[in-house]
Formats: structure tokens, C-alpha cells, sequence
């Protein structure tokens, strides 16, 4: 990522937005995130400003941004997760570890795109079946 593309978007996310996002990226709270940037104390109050302010498409891009930058600098892409999802593939078959085996392949297909989550939600007198295809 262009660290002048950054700035600008830092910019364009103003004040203590760009503040939360960096702080998002740190802790992945967006409730923790919110009170670090001191914006609020309050805990229902910071999980409704960060609801908010994650809609918006600076905040956003802010974020994809910054995560795709921190992407860049460690390498990682499908590629290399794949393969280090191989790595502990043939660790555990060799440790005949089948649990962690099965985890491993579970991580490489939703990976490539083939692994379909199929969920049932039921609340308050309604069923809802979600089938999601990873990717």
C-alpha cells in the first residue's frame, strides 16, 4: 500500500476516526477501540458509535486499507496461508494427530472457496436456515 494513499485516507477519515481505526487494527474491539481513541468511557455508547462509524465508507476504507498494508509487510496472501496450512497438515498426520489434521484441511478448503457453512438460527418463534459459501 502506497503510504501516500494512506495519508489521504487517514485524512479523509478525520480526527478521531482515523484514531479508532488504528486502534481496531491494534486490539480487534471495536467497543475497546472506541475508548482508546477517547471518544467515550461508556460501553454501550462506544459499541453504538463504532457500529456507526464503521458504515462509513472513509472509516472503511481506512481500515481495508491499513489491513492490506500490514498484509503487504507480513506476506500474507492465499498462497503462503495455504501452504502453511499444509505445513500443519503433515505435522499432525505425523504426529497422528487427527483433530488437528481435519482442522488443517477445513482451513485450506474455505481457503479455496469450498467449504459451504449451513447454520440454523431460531429465536423467538421463527427458523432461519443460512447456507454460506465460504470465500
Amino acid at each position: 500500500m502506497d503510504q501516500e494513499r494512506l495519508k489521504e485516507l487517514k485524512k479523509a477519515c478525520k480526527g478521531k476516526r482515523a484514531v479508532f481505526v488504528e486502534h481496531l487494527m491494534e486490539c480487534e474491539d471495536r467497543v475497546e477501540a472506541i475508548i482508546r481513541a477517547g471518544v467515550t468511557e461508556n460501553r454501550r455508547s462506544a459499541s453504538t458509535i463504532a457500529s456507526r462509524w464503521l458504515l462509513e465508507p472513509a472509516v472503511r476504507a481506512y481500515r481495508d486499507a491499513l489491513q492490506e498494508a500490514v498484509a503487504e509487510e507480513i506476506n500474507v496472501n492465499k498462497n503462503t496461508l495455504l501452504a502453511k496450512a499444509e505445513r500443519i497438515y503433515r505435522k499432525s498426520i505425523e504426529e497422528k494427530d487427527l483433530r488437528g489434521a481435519a482442522k488443517a484441511v477445513e482451513l485450506q478448503a474455505k481457503l479455496c472457496g469450498e467449504l459451504t457453512e449451513k447454520r440454523e438460527i431460531e429465536g423467538n418463534g421463527f427458523s432461519i436456515k443460512v447456507e454460506r459459501r465460504e470465500e
